[in-house]
Protein backbone atom coordinates (compact mmCIF):
# COMPACT_ATOMS: atom_id res chain seq x y z
CA UNK A 1 0.00 0.00 0.00
CA UNK A 2 1.44 3.36 -1.01
CA UNK A 3 1.78 6.23 1.44
CA UNK A 4 0.33 9.68 0.79
CA UNK A 5 3.30 11.82 -0.08
CA UNK A 6 1.39 15.01 -0.85
CA UNK A 7 -0.42 17.26 1.59
CA UNK A 8 -4.19 16.84 1.92
CA UNK A 9 -6.13 19.73 3.44
CA UNK A 10 -8.43 19.07 6.38
CA UNK A 11 -10.75 21.86 5.20
CA UNK A 12 -10.82 23.57 8.58
CA UNK A 13 -10.44 27.19 7.54
CA UNK A 14 -11.61 29.12 4.48
CA UNK A 15 -8.93 30.03 1.98
CA UNK A 16 -10.78 33.08 0.64
CA UNK A 17 -11.00 36.38 2.49
CA UNK A 18 -14.16 37.19 4.40
CA UNK A 19 -14.77 40.39 2.40
CA UNK A 20 -14.76 38.48 -0.90
CA UNK A 21 -17.13 35.81 0.45
CA UNK A 22 -19.54 38.47 1.73
CA UNK A 23 -19.38 40.37 -1.57
CA UNK A 24 -20.19 37.21 -3.53
CA UNK A 25 -23.12 36.43 -1.21
CA UNK A 26 -24.45 39.99 -1.53
CA UNK A 27 -24.27 39.77 -5.34
CA UNK A 28 -26.39 36.60 -5.29
CA UNK A 29 -29.09 37.76 -2.85
CA UNK A 30 -31.94 39.43 -4.72
CA UNK A 31 -30.54 38.58 -8.13
CA UNK A 32 -32.32 37.10 -11.11
CA UNK A 33 -30.22 33.96 -10.67
CA UNK A 34 -31.56 33.43 -7.15
CA UNK A 35 -35.16 33.82 -8.30
CA UNK A 36 -34.56 31.42 -11.21
CA UNK A 37 -33.21 28.84 -8.77
CA UNK A 38 -36.29 29.25 -6.57
CA UNK A 39 -38.63 28.81 -9.55
CA UNK A 40 -36.73 25.71 -10.69
CA UNK A 41 -36.95 24.20 -7.19
CA UNK A 42 -40.68 25.05 -6.99
CA UNK A 43 -41.31 23.35 -10.34
CA UNK A 44 -39.58 20.24 -8.97
CA UNK A 45 -42.08 20.38 -6.07
CA UNK A 46 -39.45 21.17 -3.45
CA UNK A 47 -40.00 23.29 -0.35
CA UNK A 48 -39.25 26.93 -1.29
CA UNK A 49 -39.64 29.92 1.01
CA UNK A 50 -40.29 33.45 -0.26
CA UNK A 51 -39.83 36.72 1.62
CA UNK A 52 -42.72 39.12 1.01
CA UNK A 53 -43.85 42.43 2.57
CA UNK A 54 -46.11 41.90 5.55
CA UNK A 55 -49.76 42.14 4.39
CA UNK A 56 -50.88 43.30 7.85
CA UNK A 57 -50.11 47.04 8.23
CA UNK A 58 -50.69 46.88 11.99
CA UNK A 59 -47.70 44.61 12.62
CA UNK A 60 -44.90 47.13 12.38
CA UNK A 61 -42.47 44.84 14.16
CA UNK A 62 -42.10 42.58 11.13
CA UNK A 63 -41.85 44.45 7.82
CA UNK A 64 -41.24 41.27 5.84
CA UNK A 65 -42.41 37.71 6.45
CA UNK A 66 -41.37 34.36 5.04
CA UNK A 67 -44.08 32.23 3.46
CA UNK A 68 -44.05 28.97 1.47
CA UNK A 69 -43.95 29.44 -2.30
CA UNK A 70 -46.95 27.13 -2.67
CA UNK A 71 -48.99 29.64 -0.67
CA UNK A 72 -47.98 32.51 -2.98
CA UNK A 73 -47.58 30.80 -6.37
CA UNK A 74 -49.87 27.79 -5.85
CA UNK A 75 -48.95 24.23 -6.72
CA UNK A 76 -46.64 23.71 -9.70
CA UNK A 77 -48.22 22.38 -12.85
CA UNK A 78 -46.43 19.28 -14.07
CA UNK A 79 -45.81 18.88 -17.78
CA UNK A 80 -46.95 15.48 -18.89
CA UNK A 81 -45.04 14.02 -21.79
CA UNK A 82 -46.79 11.18 -23.61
Amino acid sequence: MAKHTSYISKGERPNVSKKIRNAMRNDYVGSIEQMQNKVDAWLKDKHVTLTIPNPSPHETRERFIKVPAKQVWGTPQRLKIF
